[in-house]
């Protein structure tokens, strides 16, 4: 292709200056600037600047000292293998219309040396690497495109110990950077968009340590059924990798995402989506991918290799890995900038490459997966939050997943609202925060109605802050103070504060009231009931009537059950949530001791006599056919015995003996309701439990055998009676 028009000089420091503006710098120093035009047509006349001039690439470079520059004008040049051996700089016109046609050759530069720059070109037509670096240390490819245009192997290639390489505003399409053959440290990878095109390739490989990867877009790397094999960012196992930094970038559509093996990498401030196989693989040592967007609210789908069950199952791409070798909460959830598109989107300009976060964003918190510590060495997945919300601009929305937390210290340093999540239950009471919390800025909101915490440790407005501007309200304030160092009036009103007189358990200049006598669940649920009574009114009424000043609420009253027989908070709270206060309360009013009330809360477990097969005497493994998707569990003849014979054991896996139990069998039939047909009790011989059912005179369909035990545990099999 030949550019067509009327050639005119660029000044090379015009065009450095280009580059710089794009967030890219050529390696610099003395200089012998050389021209280069790959048309003879009118070439005296262009060169009448005094400097010196060339028909090709290779020529000017052989040609020029140490630290030149070799301004490229845009046309296409039909050259290859462009090897370079001295610093210098190499400078396309225009990246669009300034071309190297390789000319399906093997490379389109190829250097080994220090400092070289390159910058400005489309490089095409290649078979193995449009730039191999093979040696030296301290070159910047900028600002380029390069699509090989059919198979090739990599973008940018680096062996040996190529060192301190910066790649930045660069789009490669097919190929991507490998820079894994030897220690290849120190390597910047900023700003360029990288399309795999579903080739079998990866968008960044690297082997060595010290590695800034950010504001990338990384996509479409491997194919279908090409899991494990390239991902849009691996870690190379054999070049020792360390310490990468990998932030701001967008990973989607490719079959993995990153791949990590070495240590001391962070994954952190991504948007990781739509990837086929998984998100991120871990596979050796732990390591921080905390405050990453995967690409659903709930977070990430967790799956510990070394564990039989997806351990945490957000919706979004998968974390795979050895059990806890990934931090993965808290995570970015929102806000979703652009509703109209499938799916959340949390980029504000995908015109750019990697993700532009929103000005404020959403951060999820849930007590799952290794606790983290932040960089000041606080531990604890509210403690991250907050850390991640303070390096971020505007004001932030931290929505707590109810939970037990031990650690909320880090000081918040920039507006942020802190708040409980929304469950049908009162999340306040579910949401405990056994931490000091450290408020040091202005505009902070700690808590707000439906969406409050109960909090053990002071809280601390600090010195420098305006605290007329910030809000602590709708808590459960059970033991420490909140203390005011700053200017101005706090307001820390409709708060309970554990029976104590606020005035106590305050300091500095706090404003209390209105004040709750009772927990803000209780009033929060005397609202809910009496929608037209305010806070206020609410608190008279349960004082004056239903629940006593100081008085507990259900779940306190649980939480005690549950300590006296050694239960620890964290557990209690797990144990409240996932079988509800007033059942838990129930089971230890109307049971003996601790084993007794698990037992009513959990059931009793069934297993087969002798514990193995089925717990009916013809029952077929992987079953014997179908009913309306249920699983048919034996066959039998019209006159047959259905033989019923099973055991029970209790939470901890022991018999249980002597239960009363009863057999109903009962015919299924369309469209109307279950016709009963036997009614027994099963008989306890030897550890088991047994029941014969005739089936003399059943008509030929498909029946429900039910076994229901007085502590209300119940199961129940499908079988067919044939004719």
């Amino acid at each position: 292709m030949k550019v067509k028009g009327k050639w005119y000089l660029f000044i090379g420091i015009l065009i450095v200056g280009l580059l710089l503006t794009s967030g890219s710098t050529l390696a610099q120093g003395p200089s012998e600037n050389v021209d280069v035009y790959g048309s003879e047509n009118d070439y005296p006349e262009k060169c009448n600047n005094g400097r010196a001039c060339y028909t090709n690439i290779q020529n000017a470079v052989n040609a020029v000292d140490s630290s030149g520059k070799i301004h490229v004008k845009a046309e296409e040049y039909n050259e290859n293998e462009i090897s370079i051996s001295n610093p210098l700089d190499v400078i396309g016109e225009d990246k669009s219309t300034t071309i190297i046609d390789a000319g399906g050759n093997q490379h389109g530069f190829y250097s080994r040396t220090d400092s070289i720059g390159i910058a400005g070109f489309e490089v095409t037509n290649f078979l193995s690497h449009a730039v191999n670096l093979q040696d030296g240390s301290k070159s910047i490819i900028s600002n380029n495109i390069i699509d090989p245009g059919s198979p090739a192997l990599s973008a940018i290639q680096a062996f040996s110990k190529v060192s301190n390489v910066e790649v930045s505003h660069n789009k490669m399409y097919g190929v991507g950077i490998r820079a894994y053959l030897g220690s290849c440290d120190n390597w910047e990878i900023t700003n360029n968009t990288i399309d795999i095109e579903n080739n079998a390739h990866h968008g960044i490989v690297g082997g060595g340590s010290n590695y800034l990867i950010e504001y990338n877009d990384i996509r479409n790397s491997g194919y279908p059924g090409d899991a494990g094999n390239h991902q849009a960012i691996d870690t190379y196992q054999f070049g020792s990798p360390s310490d990468w930094m990998i932030q701001y970038n967008t990973i989607y559509g490719n079959e993995d995402g990153i791949q990590i093996e070495g240590s001391d990498h962070e994954v952190r401030f991504n948007s990781i989506h739509d990837n086929s196989n998984a998100g991120l693989i871990k596979l050796d040592s732990k390591i921080y991918a905390t405050l990453n967007f995967w690409g659903d609210p709930d977070g990430p789908t967790v799956d510990w290799t070394d564990t039989s069950e997806v351990d945490y199952s957000g919706g979004g791409d998968k974390i795979v890995g050895s059990e806890d070798s990934v931090f993965y909460s808290p995570w970015i959830s929102g806000p979703d900038v652009d509703p109209d598109e499938e799916g959340i989107q949390i980029d504000t300009n995908s015109t750019l490459p990697g993700v532009q976060l929103p000005t404020s964003v959403n951060i999820t918190v849930a007590p799952v997966g290794p606790k983290p510590t932040t960089e000041k060495g606080n531990e604890g997945y509210i403690n991250q939050a907050i850390w991640g919300s303070n390096q971020l601009e505007g004001k932030d929305t931290i929505t707590v997943n109810k939970g037990y937390y031990t650690g909320a210290e880090e000081e918040v340093t920039k507006p942020a609202d802190i708040k409980s999540e929304t469950c049908p239950e009162c999340s306040a009471d579910l949401t405990r925060i056994d931490s000091e919390v450290n408020l040091g800025s202005n505009d902070v909101q700690l808590g707000k109605k439906g969406h409050g915490f109960t909090i053990t440790g002071n809280v601390t407005v600090s010195e420098e802050v305006d605290a007329s501007s910030v809000h602590i309200n709708w808590n459960d304030i059970m033991e420490g103070n909140v203390v005011n160092k700053g200017s101005g009036l706090l307001d820390a009103g409709y708060n309970y504060w554990g029976g104590r007189n606020p005035e106590e358990a305050t300091s500095g200049n706090v404003n209390t009231e209105p004040s709750f006598d009772v927990s803000v669940c209780a009033i929060q649920g005397y609202l809910e009931n009496n929608p037209t009574a305010g806070p206020q009114e609410a608190n008279a009424a349960l004082v004056a009537g239903n629940l006593a000043p100081g008085e507990l609420t259900p779940r306190e009253r649980a939480k005690i059950y549950l300590s006296d027989f050694g239960v620890e908070e964290e557990e209690a709270y797990t144990f409240i949530e996932d079988y509800g206060a007033v059942n838990i309360n129930e089971s230890f009013e109307n049971t003996e001791d601790y084993g007794s009330m698990i037992n009513s809360l959990t059931g009793y477990g069934f297993g087969p006599a002798g514990g193995a097969g089925g717990m009916l005497n013809k029952q077929v493994a992987g079953g014997a056919g179908s009913y309306k998707g249920s699983t048919v569990a034996a066959t039998y003849d019209v006159g047959e015995t259905i033989e019923v014979d099973f055991n029970l054991s209790d939470f901890q896996g022991d018999p249980v003996k002597g239960e009363h139990a009863v057999v109903t069998v009962s015919r299924l039939k369309e469209g109307e309701e279950e016709e009963i047909t036997t009614l027994k009790p099963a008989d306890y011989e030897e550890e088991s439990y047994t029941a014969d059912i005739d089936t003399e005179g059943f008509m030929p369909g498909h029946y429900r055998i039910y076994i229901d035990l007085s502590n209300g545990t119940s199961a129940e099999m499908i079988v067919k009676v044939e004719g």
